[in-house]
């Protein structure tokens, strides 16, 4: 995939790229609130398991992440703006790489001898909200001559929330739902509470 397929596909990060890849077919684990992992995000190919899919970066092992213990790789930790392509390998690699090669291997290749300076600006929302919701700012530039080159990259990105509560289908609801002419509370009158936290049960 080279940065113009991804930009034309509108991915805001690399792991946005790799999630929408057709190679990662049974999905991997992304950003979420009320994880532990929380800003996270890994490719798991084939199924197997991020563990199982080796992540290069310029086809050098790129290093786990130690909020995941140290065996997956935090692709939110690789800027996009200077991402130049990424490589994925489908074939299983544990021969030269080793086990943690045996689902595939995705090379991240950073843009290379780049002169100049270029920025990039975004914004969005969607349909059922208000305002924007996502914002993004980056800047690459780099110096190259025939003693060598120095190449950087910023980049910012911001995601809002979803909350439960923000659509009707998933929001917390109370109301006559069994028809029996009485509103009870944590029975079939009720949708989406909790015995747990700040309730009517524990204010």
């Amino acid at each position: 995939m080279t940065s113009a397929d991804i930009k034309m596909e509108g991915d805001f990060t690399v792991a946005d790229a790799l999630r929408s890849s057709s190679l990662n077919s049974f999905g991997s684990f992304s950003e979420r609130s009320g994880s532990s992992a929380q800003s996270q995000a890994t490719i798991n190919l084939r199924g197997a398991g991020s563990r199982r899919t080796l992540v290069l970066l310029n086809g050098r092992r790129f290093p786990g992440s130690p909020t995941l213990g140290g065996a997956s790789a935090n692709l939110n930790a690789i800027p996009m703006a200077a991402v130049e392509r990424i490589d994925i390998m489908t074939e299983g690699a544990s021969s030269i790489y080793g086990s943690d090669a045996m689902a595939g291997v995705v090379n991240v290749i950073l843009k290379d001898n780049y002169e100049g300076l270029s920025f990039n600006i975004g914004a969005g929302h969607r349909d059922q909200d208000e305002g924007t919701t996502s914002s993004e700012f980056s800047v690459v530039g780099g110096i190259s001559n025939d003693k060598g080159n120095i190449t950087f990259a910023y980049d910012y990105q911001k995601r809002e929330g979803i909350s439960d509560a923000a659509r009707d289908y998933t929001k917390a609801k109370i109301g006559d739902l069994d028809g029996d002419g009485d509103i009870e509370a944590y029975t079939a009158d009720t949708v989406g509470w909790s015995y747990y936290g700040a309730t009517v049960l524990s204010p």
